[in-house]
């Protein structure tokens, strides 16, 4: 049985709520964020029964589609979340989030498609992710207040929100200290209006403990991302929603252990 399905034998109400302002369309390239939920009254859930709880998780997805059909697909789910909320593994606390807290503002379109000069504003939109990415490789944090919104909003996964350019930067210290060489790679970029999607690789050496939780273990951790930026009307990034493969990142720190083979 697939995820989708044990994902529908375990949530029989399961919903995905696609939201239309995260979805960013370039070429023959779509990226999607979604709110997904439901109540755990069905069958076991990674060998945990039903237990009559809501659970609310996100979903982000990169597709190739060809003659009206995807032929290739990159996802990202906040599995962590999904996880603990449904009492898989300890949770750090904290109630499920509301389902329509992450709904984005409306996408700049006005409905009259996309300007003369839209080539290049896409491209400046990219650049201006291209730049975020690389202050974040260099740890320049100086220089997000040039690329950040003074109002950036960041949504992490389906709980954590941090509001401007010092909390973001705060968020990605537990990461640096754990592994000092930690670095994102741009896999693929899409821009549509105001929005762009990434599908990045995130990769670090395990050089310190993460969180008092993962002590130093030496090894080379590498996990996925799908991250998708509104940008404002003086250019700046004001919104990022993300994905990540956390579970993956955990398995590799040995803080989840590494699933039977079946």
């Amino acid at each position: 049985m697939g995820v989708a399905s044990n994902l529908r034998a375990a949530f029989p109400d399961l919903n995905v709520a696609i939201d239309p302002a995260l979805t960013v369309a370039e070429g023959n390239t779509v990226g999607v964020h979604a709110v997904v939920s439901g109540t755990h009254t069905g069958a076991d859930l990674f060998d945990v029964p039903a237990s009559g709880k809501r659970v609310t998780w996100t979903h982000s997805e990169i597709d190739r589609v060809v003659g009206g059909k995807v032929v290739e697909r990159w996802i990202c789910s906040d599995t962590l979340t999904l996880a603990q909320q449904a009492g898989v593994i300890p949770s750090p606390g904290g109630s499920a989030p509301a389902e329509d807290e992450h709904q984005a503002s409306p996408a700049s379109t006005n409905g009259h498609g996309p300007a003369p000069d839209a080539a290049a504003a896409l491209e400046s939109n990219k650049a201006k992710v291209a730049l975020l990415h690389d202050a974040l490789n260099r740890k320049d944090f100086t220089a997000l207040g040039d690329i950040l919104a003074d109002n950036f909003v960041n949504h992490s996964g389906a709980k954590d929100v941090q509001t401007g350019a010092d909390a973001f930067a705060s968020s990605f210290m537990p990461l640096i200290h754990a592994m000092p060489d930690f670095h994102i790679n741009n896999v693929s970029v899409t821009a549509q209006h105001d929005r762009v999607s990434v599908r990045v690789g995130y990769s670090g050496v395990h050089q310190r403990n993460y969180m008092g939780i993962a002590p130093a273990t030496g090894r080379t951790i590498n996990w996925t991302g799908i991250v998708i930026y509104r940008l404002d009307e003086n250019g700046k990034i004001a919104e990022r929603w993300e994905d990540s493969d956390n579970v993956g990142l955990m398995t590799q720190l040995g803080v989840i252990p590494v699933p039977a083979a079946t």
